[in-house]
């Protein structure tokens, strides 16, 4: 019994455990191009010998950037590749790649209630969104379905959420109007 409590305490701290690497790198002085190949190094060693889950894999790296939201936006293209591709780098599939970005929009949502994204900060989370969006990590419906929720994906209360869409209101006009350009052009085709 001893032995099977043991693994169980394993596998759920395993998340942590990569949290706690990835947070050890991304907290670094100098985070350059070395400390993203050590961040990517240990997401695959966390995937193949750990069994991590992309979905997974993202939650650590946002848990790891709580207090270096600006360097998440260095991450986006590890980011996209983690929401995008499966676990075997196979493109997902509709349904997963649905719940992928559900996944990232829940891990901003906890930051944001821990207030990682605080004036100084809050810019990082636009540029981040505006990233994800630009490079298939994000698709534009899912993430207007997202600022347009009356409640959030997480346990995050109402109102907090709603400070979340506030912050994001510039965002979302250039949402909508880059939409409304896309179907003006889409219409002159």
């Amino acid at each position: 019994m001893s032995e099977a409590i043991r693994r169980l305490s394993d596998d759920t701290s395993a998340s942590d455990r990569l949290s706690s690497v990835l947070h050890g790198i991304i907290s670094q002085q100098e985070f350059n191009e070395t400390s993203l190949q050590q961040l990517a190094n240990h997401i695959i060693e966390f995937r193949t010998f750990k069994g991590a889950t992309n979905n997974k894999c993202v939650r650590s790296l946002c848990y790891a950037s709580r207090h270096y939201v600006e360097r998440l936006v260095l991450l986006s293209p590890l980011l996209t590749r983690l929401i995008t591709l499966d676990e075997a780098n196979a493109k997902r599939s509709g349904c997963m790649f649905l719940h992928g970005q559900r996944n990232f929009l829940a891990c901003l949502e906890r930051l944001f209630s821990l207030g990682a994204f605080d004036e100084s900060k809050e810019a990082c989370l636009s540029q981040l969104l505006f990233n994800q969006v630009k490079s298939g990590g994000l698709e534009v419906d899912v993430l207007s379905k997202w600022l347009n929720r009356a409640t959030p994906f997480t346990e995050m209360d109402v109102k907090v959420f709603s400070a979340l869409k506030q912050q994001l209101s510039a965002f979302k006009e250039w949402l909508e109007s880059s939409i409304d350009t896309d179907d003006e052009d889409n219409s002159k085709d």
